[in-house]
């Protein structure tokens, strides 16, 4: 989903600097030179179109990132009950393959700085790396790809064929503790079948909720089934939230990674 007013707000700023720039430039070009001037203004402007756009992409990955944490997390990392352990690779490609669908939700149309239109560009899954780390999240593009402007102007010597371009290959770190939340999602999935389960619905399994380093951490039993009962666990990242789509609205969200275990 597109958290567009959110996107926008983060680059509005930087556009209206880079606007005066323009302005600014253009007008020191109009006092030195006579000739080819609208030539002139169209090249600032270009080059402040790509530079826009390269802060609109920078940004558009930041919420790609957030919303597939924000979206695998709450399903469990692949599935929402487990019947066995994902495996840390199954998720980390559930990761991908939704950042992948959210980051070209925002560069399949042209961006448009003052009427110039910026090629974005789209990705698969190969163009895109994502690594569990202690630390954080790490996601690299290493595509090979570029936003770009391309046109064919008339100035004094005549056509020119012109292209702008950036690379858009990036890796950055974000600070959301995945890989320890995965690995916490593995150990009480173990401990479930070494415990005596509470016999009422709503109530907490021995010892939770717990909190211990960056994590907070609850074991309830959600339902109960004649053979069976459901354990609902929940493990949050502390004092950490993140800007996600939901219900048509931008919100802040805690990190959080949910599951269903069928005992």
């Amino acid at each position: 989903m597109k958290a567009y007013g959110v996107v926008f707000l983060t680059i509005i700023f930087i556009v209206i600097a880079l606007t005066i720039a323009s302005m600014v430039t253009i007008f020191f070009a109009k006092k030195t030179q006579t000739k080819d001037i609208r030539f002139t203004e169209d090249i600032y402007v270009i080059q402040n179109a790509v530079e826009a756009a390269d802060i609109y992409f920078k940004a558009s990955l930041d919420y790609a990132v957030f919303q597939a944490i924000y979206d695998v997390g709450k399903n469990g990392g692949l599935e929402k009950t487990w019947t066995k352990k994902p495996k840390e690779s199954e998720v980390v490609s559930a990761l991908k393959k939704t950042i992948v669908l959210n980051l070209n939700n925002y560069t399949k149309e042209k961006y448009i700085f003052f009427g110039k239109s910026v090629n974005l560009p789209t990705f698969i899954e190969d163009d895109i790396e994502v690594k569990l780390m202690d630390d954080g999240v790490s996601v690299s593009i290493k595509s090979g790809k570029s936003l770009y402007y391309c046109d064919t102007k008339t100035g004094e010597q005549g056509k020119v064929s012109m292209r702008f371009e950036k690379s858009v290959d990036i890796e950055k770190i974000y600070g959301i503790k995945f890989s320890k939340m995965l690995k916490k999602a593995y150990e009480i999935f173990d401990s479930l079948s070494k415990i005596s389960l509470p016999s009422e619905k709503g109530k907490h399994l021995d010892g939770y909720p717990l909190s211990e380093n960056d994590l907070d951490v609850d074991a309830v039993l959600h339902e109960i089934h004649p053979g069976n009962k459901i354990i609902k666990i929940n493990i949050t990242q502390k004092d950490f939230k993140i800007p996600v789509y939901v219900d048509k609205k931008v919100l802040y969200e805690p990190v959080t990674f949910t599951f269903f275990v069928d005992t």
